[in-house]
């Protein structure tokens, strides 16, 4: 049993006798209960950009922060980052590419908010215009996109593993290349 078509491919590619023994079974997501739409009271509320998922390289923190300074808005943004960070030495290179990201977007704040709950991960995915996944290494899955797309963000993706099932390019939500900065801050 799998949780993606590319994880069906890759098993499939490796072991071409499993062909038939190999089932798709999708991933349930958690109920969020109801959806609330995100409400700017003013013209100058920003942009809510959401980073949720451990802090290390492969899952790609560091573009998302990168891109954030390198795009163009009209609009203020502000990058929320919810994960437990697991390589300090990768956590203190995104804190330096936060100060960058910010002295070159004026319009750009980024918030850590440290490990949340379930629960709180759900009401962060409410408040999010946007959620990025953008994940250096062949997800499986890509959990994070299902959730969030369920409780009504956008999802901007990199185009790798079983994030390409859960987030289908240019229907769903866009993807932008792993690593790639300026993919990242067109998408």
């Amino acid at each position: 049993i799998v949780v993606s078509g590319y994880m069906r491919a890759l098993l499939c590619e490796a072991q071409p006798q499993l062909d038939k023994r190999l089932y798709l079974l999708s991933r349930p997501i958690r109920d969020l209960g109801s959806l609330r739409p995100r409400q700017r009271t003013q013209s100058d509320d920003p942009a809510v950009v959401v980073y949720a998922g451990r802090i290390t390289p492969e899952k790609g923190l560091a573009i998302v922060i990168e891109a954030l300074g390198a795009a163009r808005c009209d609009a203020p943004v502000e990058l929320r980052i919810a994960g437990v960070i697991e390589e300090h030495s990768y956590w203190s290179h995104c804190q330096q590419l936060q100060t960058v990201a910010t002295r070159r977007n004026p319009d750009l704040t980024i918030t850590y908010l440290g490990h949340l709950d379930y629960d709180s991960t759900d009401e962060l995915f409410r408040q999010a215009d946007i959620v990025t996944v953008p994940s250096q290494w062949p997800e499986p899955l890509g959990a994070v996109a299902l959730e969030a797309m369920s409780a009504g963000a956008a999802v901007i993706a990199s185009g790798v593993g079983g994030l390409t099932d859960t987030v289908v390019h240019d229907h769903n939500g866009p993807h932008a290349s792993p690593g790639d900065v300026d993919s990242w801050a067109n998408a």
